[in-house]
């Protein structure tokens, strides 16, 4: 039974009701009428992952020179992960909260 509520459910909601579109403009018709600016936050964001980026890096070092130790290896692509997804969340996320209008 749960499967056949599954396989239908996309032609369930290309209903009319579920249309925000109608309520809601899409993109930067949004932007441009509810889109509010986040200086300090987007500031505050970009400078915290700048920071912890800065300081990362001395970390990341660290763990390279023990690669020979397999849970040193994990430890390594680890942080590098965790360097990508600090520019993605705060980097990034704080330029769009500085920049949300001129997209």
């Amino acid at each position: 039974m749960v499967a056949i509520q599954f396989q239908f459910m996309p032609l369930m909601l290309q209903g009319p009701e579920y249309n925000c579109s109608s309520i809601m403009p899409p993109g930067p018709e949004w932007a441009a009428r509810y889109g509010v600016k986040q200086f300090q936050f987007g500031t505050y964001s970009v400078v915290f992952g700048v920071i912890t980026e800065i300081l990362y890096i001395p970390c990341t070092m660290g763990l390279r020179r023990d690669l020979k130790a397999s849970c040193f290896k994990i430890m390594f692509w680890l942080s590098i992960m965790d360097m990508v997804a600090i520019m993605a969340n705060c980097v990034l996320f704080g330029i769009l909260l500085i920049k949300v209008r001129d997209i």
